[in-house]
């Protein structure tokens, strides 16, 4: 069951998305239409799939990169907030190609808040990650701690973070840094969703196992500090990451709030690998079998938030059971997309 959204304010508000062609972006926008926010997307469409475009959203195709698509997008469109998801997030790719990552989050970040200050946008939301914090011996991490990233994916949000920040000084703009823990799940629509077959995240890839009669998958490592080896990770329902976005904007116009903020976006829960198996077991109609593979490049035993911060602005998760949510939403998009 879903519960109501959060509330916002200043409906008027019009919106801007990069990404918003893709799977967390497309949700983003999906569930702001839903509030009555005019939205517009950019996207160059590299990831993001058209299935995803909504009615009543406009769509400006082209890329970040590109000053003078820029400059005519807000010449054709007054816009009062950017939502910046434009990225690549391959942590396996980023490690075979890393110029690509700087280039495309960071150099393309900083090209894309220069031209908002130019603008005079006032608000701009960062999507971030947890793999900023790197590897971490606290069994949650906080906004607060050393930031330790181990591969070029994370280093390149995390230096893009620290960009953003001076440019949003510079502008005397408001930033917001929401850093997703592991995204998943999809609205109960399956309006918009992951077109993205080849996804290596772990419960996407299940649940399309799951769905194409696969029973078996490779545990990538059973040998990390964690109760059972597996790693632990904070898995989150994309509806509440678009739900932290909506709260997000009401912070900007809350005269309450501190006006520039970095926030973990997840449950303080993790789950092993063994664990989410023997739940997504308990929810299939047939079992997942399992064998032990090696260790991938990047991975570390822990990465749980501490959501402290974002539930004293009065986030909490859409569910009442979001991990049952997010299994079922998972099976039933993989059979849509498959057409079982």
């Amino acid at each position: 069951m879903q519960r109501a959204v959060s509330q916002v304010t200043n409906m008027n508000s019009n919106i801007l998305i990069t990404g918003g062609c893709g799977y967390i972006g497309s949700h983003i926008a999906l569930l702001l239409k839903k509030q009555g926010f005019k939205i517009i997307v950019i996207d160059n469409l590299s990831t993001g799939h058209r299935d995803n475009m909504l009615e009543e959203v406009i769509y400006e195709i082209g890329d970040i990169a590109d000053n003078n698509f820029l400059a005519a997008v807000f010449n054709r469109h007054p816009v009062d907030i950017v939502m910046h998801l434009a990225a690549k997030t391959s942590v396996e790719e980023s490690i075979q190609h890393p110029e690509l990552y700087y280039e495309e989050n960071l150099l393309n970040s900083i090209n894309l808040i220069k031209v908002c200050g130019q603008q005079a946008v006032k608000h701009f939301i960062f999507s971030s990650t947890a793999a900023v914090y790197g590897e971490t011996t606290q069994p949650t991490v906080h906004e607060n701690q050393n930031l330790y990233p181990m591969h070029p994916y994370g280093k390149s949000k995390y230096i893009t973070e620290l960009a953003l920040s001076h440019f949003a000084q510079q502008y005397a703009m408001q930033l917001t840094i929401l850093r997703y823990f592991n995204v998943a799940g999809h609205d109960q629509s399956l309006r918009v969703g992951n077109f993205n077959r080849k996804s290596g995240a772990l419960i996407p890839l299940i649940c399309r196992h799951i769905a194409l009669n696969k029973f078996s998958i490779t545990v990538n490592g059973n040998d990390f500090d964690t109760p059972d080896g597996t790693c632990v990770r904070d898995y989150i329902h994309v509806m509440d990451i678009a739900n932290a976005h909506s709260m997000a904007i009401t912070c900007f116009y809350s005269s309450t709030q501190q006006k520039n903020l970095i926030l973990n976006v997840g449950y303080g829960k993790g789950l092993s690998i063994l664990e989410l198996i023997q739940l997504i077991n308990s929810l299939s109609d047939l079992p997942l079998c399992y064998t032990i593979g090696n260790r991938r490049n990047g991975d570390i035993p822990y990465s749980v938030a501490d959501n402290t911060l974002i539930k004293s602005l009065a986030w909490t998760s859409l569910f009442q059971n979001p991990y049952k949510e997010i299994i079922l939403s998972e099976i039933a998009w993989n059979k849509k997309l498959y057409k079982i």
